[in-house]
């Protein structure tokens, strides 16, 4: 399990790993894979409780996290 960009491997090949900017990197699925200290001193979440979570829950507004989801309109939930 990764915790941050610090613990990465160098090469790992994130975006993250050479990001001075607050950078939030997530996989196919929105989940959140990679986060930088950056990001964590912007919006005040250490990596160790973003990394593998939706990136939905903790970047969308909450009327929008059910379109981020595929459950709104313009979500492609229907």
């Amino acid at each position: 399990m990764m915790t941050s960009e610090n613990d990465l491997p160098e090469g790992s090949g994130h975006v993250c790993d050479i990001a001075k900017a607050a950078t939030a990197e997530l996989d196919a699925r929105g989940r959140i894979i990679a986060w930088t200290r950056a990001a964590e001193r912007l919006l005040g979440y250490p990596a160790e409780e973003v990394l593998n979570r939706p990136a939905a829950d903790l970047l969308a507004l909450p009327g929008d996290r059910a379109r981020a989801a595929g459950g709104g309109p313009g979500g492609g939930g229907g």
